[in-house]
């Protein structure tokens, strides 16, 4: 097999981080069944991708997918090609602490942020505590975080040049910003990931579906309209992450369970009963089956079910089920995760799908 174009590249970035843990955290789905097709899509993650051309949001998503195949595999091989990634990241931090080396959205490249606590909890070694702390300060400068004369109002905006708000952020940064909070000892860190999660959600709810939309921009006075799949599947993802970091005493944590609650009962109304799978816009069927949003669903469901299964009922858990064994089937012989859209900004969401 040819080495794919970088599109073709997208998709499976965009689906490894997410099928990993759910093999691993279903505890009511056959772990053995699914191994080879875990291996596949590692190997393919691993092999068909040219790391060094991404700076942003990808390289983070799929190190992480890569040590979540490491914990279900235990191969070593895993391990060690997402330490020598995350290694280059914290050689080529910039000065004020990003990770992106150019990268002009604010947080994408926070989403290498867990791995490198990862391996700090493996190793001890300071550099991952050094170069995590770094970054956490650079999220926090003034630079970033929108205050004065701006409705953000301590919004972590997505762009360095103006104020907007995308829900891709609260998968990319805040559970790292939570964790971050835990590892220091620092409520006020933990405080500020919940609070990022309320601006964002103040902005981009859709109150009529209790879902969000993908972004808000003061700047051009623009709310998207639509109910994009994967970016509602980032938002209840990074909720369900979370709540798996931060204290259950936690005074605001019945904030976050009851609003990936309140998500995920909606969105069993949307889901497909057919295939399984949810319409990139999830509420518009016109639009085509997508299978990173889906993923991300069932993630959800299995992450909480973990946490504490009684938070999940038995429609949750067919719904997780059905989404699952509907990702997995479109799955080829190489490992490629086919029926998943590539990058997202801002008005693309009528492209059609090409395979």
């Amino acid at each position: 097999m040819q080495r794919s174009d970088r599109r073709f590249g997208l998709i499976i970035f965009f689906l490894v981080i997410m099928i990993f843990p759910l093999v691993f955290t279903i505890p009511f789905y056959s772990r053995l069944s699914q191994q080879d097709v875990l291996t596949r899509v590692a190997d393919y993650t691993m092999n068909e991708l040219d790391y060094s051309i991404f700076t942003d949001w990808g390289k983070g998503i799929c190190m992480h997918g890569l040590l979540d195949a490491y914990n279900v595999t235990e191969n070593e091989k895993y391990l060690s090609f997402a330490q020598y990634w995350v290694d280059q990241s914290i050689r080529t931090q910039t000065a004020d602490g990003s990770f992106g080396h150019g990268e002009f959205k604010v947080g994408d490249s926070t989403a290498i942020g867990l791995s490198v606590l990862y391996f700090l909890n493996q190793t001890g070694d300071r550099k991952y505590r050094d170069a995590a702390i770094k970054h956490l300060n650079y999220l926090r400068s003034p630079e970033q975080i929108w205050v004065n004369g701006s409705h953000l109002e301590g919004g972590l905006s997505h762009t360095h040049n103006r104020p907007e708000l995308w829900i891709d952020h609260l998968y990319m940064v805040m559970p790292f910003w939570a964790k971050m909070g835990v590892l220091l000892g620092n409520d006020t860190y933990i405080n500020e990931s919940i609070h990022q999660v309320y601006m964002h959600l103040k902005h981009l709810w859709d109150p009529a579906t209790n879902l969000c939309v993908h972004i808000w921009s003061e700047t051009e006075g623009y709310l998207d309209p639509y109910l994009w799949g994967r970016g509602i599947g980032w938002a209840t993802a990074a909720i369900a992450r979370m709540l798996d970091i931060i204290p259950e005493t936690h005074a605001n944590y019945s904030y976050l369970l009851d609003t990936v609650l309140l998500m995920l009962a909606s969105l069993g109304d949307y889901q497909d009963p057919v295939s399984g799978l949810w319409h990139t816009i999830v509420n518009d069927t016109s639009t085509y089956l997508e299978t990173s949003c889906s993923t991300l669903f069932a993630y959800t469901v299995a992450k909480l079910y973990n946490i504490n299964a009684t938070w999940i009922n038995a429609g949750n858990k067919t719904m997780a089920i059905e989404a699952f064994n509907a990702v997995v089937q479109k799955v080829d012989n190489y490992g490629v995760v086919h029926w998943c859209t590539g990058g997202t900004g801002a008005n693309p969401y009528d492209v059609p799908r090409t395979e």
